[in-house]
């Protein structure tokens, strides 16, 4: 029987943790390495493409967010006109009332001095 201990040179051999390596033939490796070349010409230039539709769309997301903020302001400055505008229009609307006020007082005078005018000229 066996020590415990001791490990069986067929036990080694049957381990599955041996690692064979094949052999390839010289124009096989050339032709894995094309493909292999290819592929990594093809994802390169996908990345590139890729970094520059990125950089295309930051731009163009840098351009519209300025875009809005130009938007912005322009909307604020108007508002603020619209609000002055807007007091203006109070403040001449007042001013008509005003004048068409003192203007009806001014026809209601000019009436009564007629009238005191008709009746001195009567007497």
């Amino acid at each position: 029987m066996p020590d415990s201990d001791v490990v069986e040179v067929d036990d080694i051999l049957k381990t599955e943790n041996i690692k064979t390596k094949t052999v390839k033939k010289p124009q096989q490796r050339s032709q894995s390495k094309d493909v292999l070349s290819g592929a990594v010409a093809e994802i390169s230039k996908e990345l590139r493409a890729l970094a520059s539709e990125k950089q295309r769309l930051e731009n163009e997301l840098e351009k519209a967010k300025k875009k809005a903020g130009n938007t912005r302001e322009l909307e604020n400055m108007l508002r603020d006109k619209l609000t002055k505008l807007t007091a203006l229009e109070t403040k001449l609307s007042s001013d008509i009332g005003n004048k068409e006020h003192k203007l009806t007082e001014v026809r209601e005078k000019l009436s009564k001095v007629r009238k005191a005018r008709e009746e001195l000229m009567d007497f």
